[in-house]
């Protein structure tokens, strides 16, 4: 268990470690529930008791690791390919107790039938915006990332709520994954990645698939969805 010296804020009770990631003195962003506001703004209202999360980009686990703090009947499934912050995520797993109840994953989910076996990640110095995706003006270091199959997560942990955050890859998926077991939906769009196209293009998928976005939970660029 992590020393509560490490502790680097608490929000609504919730124990987010120091670590390199959280500069020193921008701790009040988390205190103060301005990180990922709206994603954790919509998570918090529409996460029901029963709720099996997969969370799809978990940067530093604290999105995902909060839901399942607020409900500890939650269980949650995350996903996050910069190998890095895989230990930053289970510590803070740790540090708040989730126990079974949460694991984290170092793989890209996708949804080909016929995977490879990885897929190449690009990390930048700071992990936001680290991507499948290289920018040709700036380069970044990148590494080899073992890839998971989507169709192996529904049908072996059978998610209600997906929690996805992966910088631009949620158009590729949203073409292809079967979406039929889910009820709530929380994302964030990436339209500098794909356009305002693809991030339309998206919304079309996800309203096919019986998707509604929340009006008071749902922005331009972030949704909380549940089935209609």
């Amino acid at each position: 268990m992590t020393q509560e010296s490490e502790v680097a804020a608490v929000f609504n009770g919730f124990k987010i470690p120091k670590s390199r990631y959280i500069k020193e003195g921008t701790g009040h962003r988390f205190e103060d529930g301005k990180y990922e506001r709206k994603e954790l703004e919509a998570g918090t209202a529409l996460l029901r008791e029963d709720d099996r999360i997969i969370e799809m980009g978990a940067g530093l686990g604290v999105v995902g690791g909060y839901l399942a703090y607020s409900k500890p009947t939650v269980e949650l499934w995350s996903f996050e390919a910069n190998p890095n912050l895989i230990p930053h995520i289970e510590e803070i797993y740790g540090l708040n107790d989730l126990g079974p109840r949460a694991r984290v994953s170092n793989n890209v989910v996708l949804t080909e039938d016929d995977l490879p076996e990885t897929i190449r990640f690009h990390i930048y110095g700071c992990y936001l915006g680290s991507s499948l995706f290289d920018r040709p003006d700036k380069p970044r270091p990148s590494v080899e990332v073992p890839t998971f199959a989507w169709s192996e997560i529904c049908e072996s942990y059978k998610p209600t709520f997906l929690l996805m955050d992966i910088e631009g890859g949620e158009l590729d998926f949203l073409e292809n994954a079967d979406l039929s077991g889910l009820r709530t939906v929380v994302i964030e769009f990436h339209p500098d990645r794909y356009g305002i196209d693809g991030m339309k293009r998206c919304k079309r998928i996800l309203r096919g698939a019986g998707f509604e976005p929340n009006k008071e939970l749902s922005t331009r660029t972030v949704w909380g969805a549940v089935r209609s």
